[in-house]
């Protein structure tokens, strides 16, 4: 495996998770019936807990490394996540102010660019959220959703939700 651990540098918090399922089912496909396989895994990174766990094949390990670094970044399964998505003809909107001044409580993220931050002259913010009570982030989220609907200064301005985001935005 070329380059085995491309997929650690992406900006997604499951990008450890990712690299460590696709090196174990790649090394899992070597050799066949009773003739054992070689696998030889070229890696920039190769003292990172997932190359290390997919090189052992040692799912407990690897499971203890990254709920511990999900513990410590309240990242899901450890605490609750929100996305939310803006679209708008003026890159200048965002929600930002909104959501410090309707829950300072909850730890947010951005808004920052989108993975694809334009697209057709429609600019893409991401707003991330975390807590670990999801009722929390439902509060917030329909307190946003009340708020654009009732302000018209909104009225370009598209907000998609995602709870728990399985895929960056």
């Amino acid at each position: 495996m070329l380059a085995a651990d491309l997929s650690l540098n992406s900006s997604d918090f499951h990008s450890g998770e990712r690299t460590f399922q696709l090196l174990t089912q790649a090394a899992g496909r070597a050799g066949r019936g009773d003739i054992p396989g070689n696998v030889v895994m070229q890696t920039y990174q190769p003292t990172h807990y997932s190359i290390l766990a997919a090189k052992d094949q040692d799912y407990e390990a690897f499971y203890e490394e990254e709920i511990a670094y999900r513990e410590l970044m309240d990242y899901p399964p450890a605490a609750h996540m929100l996305l939310i998505l803006i679209t708008s003809e003026k890159e200048e909107e965002a929600l930002a102010d909104l959501i410090e001044e309707k829950a300072p409580q909850i730890r947010c993220l951005g808004p920052s660019d989108a993975v694809v931050a334009k697209v057709r002259d429609i600019y893409k913010k991401v707003i991330y959220c975390k807590h670990k009570d999801y009722e929390q982030l439902i509060e917030i989220k329909d307190r946003i959703a009340q708020t654009i609907q009732a302000d018209a200064g909104f009225a370009k301005v598209m907000v998609w939700f995602d709870f728990d985001p399985m895929n960056q935005a």
